[in-house]
């Protein structure tokens, strides 16, 4: 997308250039719908990226939640053992 940024506005700058006033206002327009698109994506992707985060952190706290669970199982078995 930043490759086609760069194209829509160099072209601006040429049809300004060759006085084609139509052709860079409407150009422009494409420009700026193209700015606003590439705004979005990256909010989209800030929030996916923030998401998986946020899924991996939950992922790891769940596993130490297990393990820390089967070590109180397995001690709980030890002192049973020790009293007995």
């Amino acid at each position: 997308m930043g490759v086609h940024l760069v194209k829509v506005q160099a072209a601006v700058r040429d049809l300004h250039r060759r006085k084609d006033t139509a052709g860079a206002r409407a150009m422009f327009v494409q420009m700026t719908n193209l700015v606003k698109q590439i705004d979005r994506f990256k909010q989209l992707h800030h929030i996916c990226t923030s998401m998986l985060d946020r899924i991996k952190e939950q992922a790891v706290m769940q596993t130490t939640s297990v393990v820390l669970q089967q070590f109180v199982s397995v001690h709980e078995d030890l002192i049973k053992d020790c009293i007995l």
